[in-house]
């Protein structure tokens, strides 16, 4: 069995700013560790909670998506996950860059 990884304060901010923004292997490797301990540890700290967890896994990155915003339907692409959350690019070519929204907002194309 490997080492147990010491997580540092500035290990901590690192991940809390960055976890759901960038992949988790980016985010392993900047910390020398493996992705199953970020996950963890984002756990650990309240990043992601059994809820997100399980929704991450029924959409990939990039994957085509339904999103609802002020209401209506949208399609868009999964850019990244948050907690509780995921961040999504309008693909209806309006000058929005990204919409961020809860799980229940969002559905497979």
């Amino acid at each position: 069995m490997g080492r147990r990884k010491t997580w540092t304060i500035e290990n901590e901010a690192y991940l809390s700013e960055n976890y759901g923004i960038i992949p988790i292997l980016d985010i392993a490797e900047k910390l020398e560790t493996t992705e199953l301990a970020v996950e963890a540890h984002a756990r650990v700290i309240g990043l992601l909670t059994k809820r997100s967890k399980k929704a991450d896994k029924s959409f990939e990155l990039g994957s085509k998506v339904m999103f609802k915003r002020n209401g209506a339907w949208e399609r868009g692409i999964v850019l990244a996950f948050i907690p509780d959350g995921v961040k999504v690019r309008p693909s209806n070519g309006k000058k929005l860059d990204s919409y961020v929204t809860g799980f229940k907002n969002v559905r497979k194309a």
